[in-house]
């Protein structure tokens, strides 16, 4: 796994943390608080959207469309009175 600092959310957060960011360096707090997970070694020069922040974590992303379509399958009825198919 990518390495990571103690409580990487907290890390991520304090980038973003002055409430009175904007524009260029709100721009720029965004891209420290995703480099927390992306990049934290400071190895890579710039982020690549097509693979994710570790190898043994990219299968994870994969899913992510199944999560998505997941709901359009839902339709399925426990008893024709909370049928969600009916009513369409």
């Amino acid at each position: 796994m990518g390495e990571l600092p103690a409580y990487p959310v907290r890390v991520a957060c304090e980038a973003l943390a002055d409430p009175h960011l904007e524009g260029k360096a709100l721009l720029s707090a965004m891209a420290t608080a995703s480099g927390v997970f992306y990049n934290y070694t400071h190895e890579l020069e710039c982020f690549d959207f097509k693979v994710g922040a570790n190898k043994e974590t990219d299968e994870d992303g994969e899913f992510w469309g199944y999560q998505v379509c997941k709901p359009l399958a839902c339709a399925v009825c426990a008893s024709k009175r909370f049928c969600m198919a009916m009513h369409v």
